[in-house]
């Protein structure tokens, strides 16, 4: 477990084994973006600045042996690039790649020194994205690994200008929220990158509940019987090729009082999806164990809201299933009744998660009385296709939702795009035989699958819909993002449901939010 610590000191006095210091490019005097009035730490590193070994450009590095010169033994000099470009999520980025670097190295005992932040940034917010993005970047699935447990960093420091008086308790509850943050996003990279025969349906379940024992909030958790009695025949319907059987979890966290609103999030718990009868390509089919991302980030955000004591009415719900292929299997050409009473000829087996969100939404609305809806899904290829791996498509029949979602983006440093609910493309949900069809291909896949659910959403539900599908899985590490499950979306789903509480989750400089 990383201790982490805060303190005001110059950087000559820190005792660590490595301190971060950050510099821009378009500085007049590096030595003073640096040093401040640390004389010693501008003697060390005059040199290099006028060797042009230190210059500011952004990802260059310059790790300094300070060789008993001051008390740090390292300093790793981060280029920020142009001072006027700098953002929470760039300070993130520093943090977590840094933090990376230096724990290769074998430091254990690091920090990072804030004197370098332009006017505008605020120290609270600067702490909570230094410690968020620390602890993201030093994530890492190594359960199945045959080797020894990797040095770990056992202290992480935040450290302002000498003299600075800050506020001690409002930067114990930045550091708290940028921990929690990045833990509970861990644990649920964690459930996304376990494989297909660990986590099934009934062990996402068991996972739910002993979550919801150690972190206090509330699982109910709905088996097969049940579900059939409900008529979901949609969930049925995917899992019907498995030998596993499915499971409905519902997450309560209500903690805002009964005259308050409550806010659904719907996750996507496909625990592996082979495509079905519509079988995928093998290069797609190795991480369909991913295929639960969203279950699990709605497991993990119910953790974080409970962790940081949200006030806030929030109900989760993951319909489980594995899209399987054997000879009980579901085809194309058959026509099920869903839950909401539609019927739906089934186009293309491997459109699934569109189903079993289906018959979620209606329970959601009809049995628990929910309004306010977020579905959250690795739904379509098309989501990657149509806007590259770092932008997250959204669709809102509520503007006001939508804004709140992507003020907690940028806040995040994730981006998101509202598309378009185009009602002429719903031609391609018509089908012959039945009220719905569940593909096309002929309708752009990522508008067609939040058409498709918009049919189950009632007239006075608030609903948004959020497609990560490609998103939730990465080849390389890049920033914050490791190898492997990403969760990509999980800590702007917090942020905005934290907003909805009232907290405050931080603001990057002065400036209104923006589109990427």
């Amino acid at each position: 477990m990383v201790n982490i610590e805060v303190s005001s000191c110059t950087i000559s006095d820190i005792d660590a084994d490595a301190v971060l210091v950050g510099t821009f490019e378009d500085t007049d005097s590096h030595e003073r973006t640096l040093g401040g009035d640390d004389k010693e730490f501008i003697k060390l590193i005059r040199p290099l600045i006028e060797e042009r070994e230190i210059t500011g450009k952004l990802g260059s590095t310059t790790l300094i042996h300070c060789r008993g010169e001051i008390r740090p033994k390292r300093i790793l000099c981060i280029g920020l690039g142009p001072s006027n470009e700098l953002s929470l999520d760039r300070l993130r980025g520093m943090s977590a790649v840094s933090g990376r670097y230096l724990r290769d190295i074998h430091c254990q005992n690091i920090g990072i020194h804030l004197g370098f932040l332009p006017t505008g940034f605020r120290y609270k917010d600067s702490t909570t994205a230094a410690v968020e993005g620390f602890l993201l970047g030093q994530y890492r699935f190594t359960k199945y690994l045959n080797e020894p447990d990797p040095e770990e960093i056992r202290k992480f420091g935040i450290y302002f200008p000498a003299g600075i008086d800050f506020d001690p308790e409002e930067i114990s509850q930045a550091i708290r929220m940028g921990a929690i943050i990045a833990q509970s996003t861990n644990l649920t990279r964690n459930i996304c990158n376990e494989p297909a025969n660990v986590v099934t349906p009934s062990k996402f379940a068991d996972i739910a509940l002993d979550l919801a024992q150690n972190y206090g909030f509330k699982v109910t958790v709905l088996d097969e019987s049940e579900i059939e009695q409900l008529k979901m025949n949609m969930i049925l319907a995917v899992n019907a090729g498995s030998v596993e059987p499915p499971r409905l979890i519902i997450l309560e966290y209500l903690e805002a009082g009964p005259d308050e609103p409550v806010h659904g999030l719907l996750g996507k718990g496909v625990t592996f999806d082979s495509g079905g009868v519509s079988l995928k390509t093998q290069t797609s089919i190795s991480h369909m164990h991913l295929d639960k991302t969203a279950g699990a980030v709605v497991l993990g955000t119910a953790v974080a809201l409970s962790l940081l004591k949200a006030k806030v009415n929030f109900i989760g719900v993951i319909p489980a299933v594995e899209n399987m292929l054997d000879g009980r299997a579901y085809k194309p050409g058959d026509i099920f009744e869903s839950m909401s009473g539609k019927t739906i000829e089934v186009i293309n087996t491997d459109a699934e998660g569109r189903l079993i969100l289906a018959d979620a939404l209606t329970y959601m609305q009809r049995n628990l009385g929910l309004q306010n809806l977020i579905d959250f899904a690795t739904l379509t290829g098309g989501s990657k296709r149509t806007l590259g791996s770092d932008i997250i498509p959204v669709f809102a029949n509520d503007n006001q939702m939508f804004d709140a979602f992507r003020e907690a983006c940028w806040h995040s440093g994730e981006a998101c795009w509202r598309m378009p609910l185009f009602r002429n493309y719903r031609k391609g949900l018509f089908s012959h035989v039945a009220e719905l069809k569940n593909d096309d291909n002929d309708t752009p896949s990522t508008i067609l699958g939040a058409l498709f659910l918009q049919e189950f959403v009632e007239k006075d539900t608030k609903w948004m819909h959020i497609d990560i599908g490609g998103h939730e899985f990465r080849e390389e590490e890049f920033s914050y993002q490791p190898v492997g499950a990403t969760a990509l979306g999980m800590r702007s789903l917090i942020r905005y449901f934290l907003r909805l509480a009232g907290q405050d989750t931080g603001r990057d400089q002065d400036n209104p939010p923006h589109q990427p």
